[in-house]
């Protein structure tokens, strides 16, 4: 009988070798796909739970404290009392942002920036936000900011009084403070009546950087305008974007119980020390633009309504009183438009800029542009207009007036509002003053596609560092549009990669191959220790998940566990049956194989391949029995 066995198997190698070789079907491919997220309020509220809390305090020293607290509030900042005293860079997501009550940011001193990342501060009727600023920035930048207010007042057509309707704004109030800087940031229909943007009492080195201000005075005649400036508070009608200052409570619209955070009115605003008088030094304003608005109000995009302002005439730089010496001011690369005029001793206040103090004054005015602002500077006798620039200041002990490259022109003819809300997008408005064409560009709305990715190990687990993954595929989940007040929209699709484990940087063997989650490469005999040696984080069991030893022999049909999320079946060359060893019943049923008489599959398929060239054929069974 022994015999007989030999010669069966003999006979079956014999037929086989006149066969045609089988070869082994191997499915592979390769997909890439190169992604990037957007850091806007949309991903942010997908990606985290929002509350809404209200009436916060809450400080601000890292980018971890500015997630925690938006995750709490949302992006309704009604009501809290928020400190930016971060030592690290933070960046708001970029989205539209609340106020319909009063609240109150706090800048002590501190070095980190504040990136606004495009974001819009929509000022409803009942809010306002205010920044108090004070002891040394260290030049840390404010910057990337829109603001929408929702300002409003009426002149009485009998009495020409001023009345007050809504002062709902964003503004800054800086004392004693140092070494600041704005950039990049818009203003829009924001200014209170009256007050000013930016108060700069008794500061040193602030730099202003491409700052825009749209809209201060309603649309009133001429007429009633004036009625009013002789009737009423001149100030009201005449107010400074950016007020240079004295250190004066005077000065100061909000005094220290304004303030709503008790560690701020105890431990920065000692009203003794801030208001010593000093005097503002050292200002840059570069690329200031003071025009026209014609658009909608916060409250009205808060709320959803066609409420629009229209205000063509803008405000001014500079101050209106005081006995202090203002030196180091510089203003260039400006644009000033249609600023108003009244016939009225004081009307200097109305100039674009104008400074007035019995101190002394240096200031360079340099390469501005001036439109529609009669001539842009008032004489000492209150009516008469230049271009000399001799009377930019008013009442100074002495001046030291560098003013050089300015276009002074009136221009008849065109809009005096700067709409913003319409079909199309405001770019620039550009005089030339050799044809006396004053061109304002505008642009279509564009849409800006970001992606926001989930990756996804074979659990269906959350993975962050894809190094170690192939990607499999990518799929679009769910897509957001998000409207910008700007006209533009932000579209955020949502994509689900899948990912499967790349075994070449799993495994460093070069011998070892992966095919459909199968491990083969491995010889008779290869111990389980082989591939905990060559694998980062593998286990190795039975088919029933049993755990194998380090010193056990590999066999076919055992399962690589990785990184416990996938696995593979083992594969060892010539160990056809599993029993971890090279024998005549297994090459035997190889042979068969061949014959199809009896089909292998999956791992047991790729033990029968012991040439590893993919194919099942005569050759293995050759070599298998050589090595028998």
């Amino acid at each position: 009988m022994k015999y007989a066995r030999y010669i069966y198997h003999f006979m079956i190698f014999v037929f086989i070798f006149i066969i045609s070789n089988c070869n082994l079907f191997v499915l592979a491919y390769s997909n890439t796909n190169e992604l990037y997220s957007a850091n806007t309020w949309a991903e942010f509220a997908r990606n985290n739970t929002i509350g809404n809390e209200q009436g916060i305090e809450v400080h601000i020293k890292n980018q971890n404290d500015l997630n925690n607290y938006l995750k709490r509030t949302g992006n309704d900042l009604s009501g809290d009392l928020l400190w930016l005293d971060n030592e690290e860079n933070i960046t708001f997501p970029q989205g539209k942002y609340i106020f319909n009550a009063y609240t109150d940011i706090y800048c002590p001193e501190a070095t980190g920036d504040v990136d606004f990342n495009g974001s819009y501060f929509l000022i409803g009727n009942k809010g306002f936000a205010r920044i108090s600023m004070v002891q040394n920035q260290h030049n840390r930048t404010f910057k990337n900011l829109n603001v929408i207010g929702s300002t409003n007042f009426e002149i009485d057509d009998t009495s020409a009084s001023i009345k007050i309707i809504n002062q709902a704004a964003f503004f800054v109030q800086a004392v004693k403070a140092s070494n600041a800087k704005f950039k990049n940031m818009e203003f829009n229909n924001n200014h209170r009546v009256g007050m000013h943007v930016f108060d700069i009492m008794g500061c040193n080195n602030f730099v202003f950087e491409n700052i825009t201000e749209r809209g201060y005075l309603e649309n009133y005649s001429d007429e009633k305008i004036e009625a009013a400036f002789n009737n009423s508070n001149g100030h009201f009608l005449y107010s400074e974007l950016i007020q240079i200052d004295s250190s004066a409570s005077g000065g100061l619209s909000l005094k220290k119980s304004s303030h709503k955070s008790e560690d701020f009115r105890n431990n920065y605003f000692d009203e003794d020390e801030l208001f010593d008088g000093a005097a503002t030094t050292n200002v840059t304003m570069n690329n200031i633009r003071l025009v026209g608005y014609s658009g909608r109000t916060g409250d009205a995009i808060i709320n959803n309504t066609s409420t629009t302002a229209i205000k063509p005439f803008p405000s001014s730089l500079g101050n209106h009183g005081g006995a202090n010496s203002y030196t180091g001011i510089s203003i260039s690369n400006s644009y000033f438009e249609n600023h108003k005029h009244v016939n009225n001793q004081n009307s200097w206040t109305f100039a674009p800029i104008h400074f007035r103090t019995t101190g002394n004054v240096s200031i360079t005015i340099s390469n501005n542009t001036f439109i529609n602002c009669y001539n842009g500077y008032q004489s000492s006798d209150g009516i008469q207009y230049t271009t000399d620039f001799d009377s930019v200041v008013k009442n100074v002990t002495s001046t030291v007036l560098t003013a050089n490259n300015n276009t002074i022109k009136t221009y008849n003819g065109y809009s005096p509002e700067e709409p913003i809300y319409n079909n199309y997008i405001y770019l620039s408005s550009n005089y030339n003053a050799q044809t006396g064409v004053l061109t304002r560009s505008y642009r279509s709305p564009i849409s800006k596609i970001f992606t926001n990715n989930i990756n996804l190990n074979a659990k269906n687990e959350t993975i962050n560092n894809t190094s170690n993954y192939t990607l499999l595929s990518s799929t679009v989940t769910s897509q957001t549009t998000e409207q910008l007040t700007s006209g533009d929209s932000i579209i955020v699709k949502y994509i689900t990669n899948k990912y499967k484990l790349d075994m070449s940087k799993i495994c460093s063997s070069n011998k070892l191959k992966y095919i459909n989650n199968i491990v083969y490469g491995l010889d008779i005999g290869s111990k389980v220790s082989y591939l905990k040696e060559n694998c980062t984080n593998v286990n190795v069991t039975s088919k029933n998940y049993a755990n194998i030893g380090d010193n056990n022999i590999l066999k076919t049909g055992y399962v690589m566990q990785v990184n416990d999320e996938e696995t593979y079946n083992i594969a060892v060359a010539g160990d056809i049956l599993g029993t971890g060893e090279l024998s005549l019943d297994g090459i035997s049923s190889a042979a068969r194989h061949i014959l199809d008489k009896n089909v292998l599959n999956d791992e047991y398929l790729l033990a029968a391949d012991y040439n590893a060239d993919g194919k099942v054929k005569i050759n293995d069974i050759v070599k298998m029995l050589k090595n028998i």
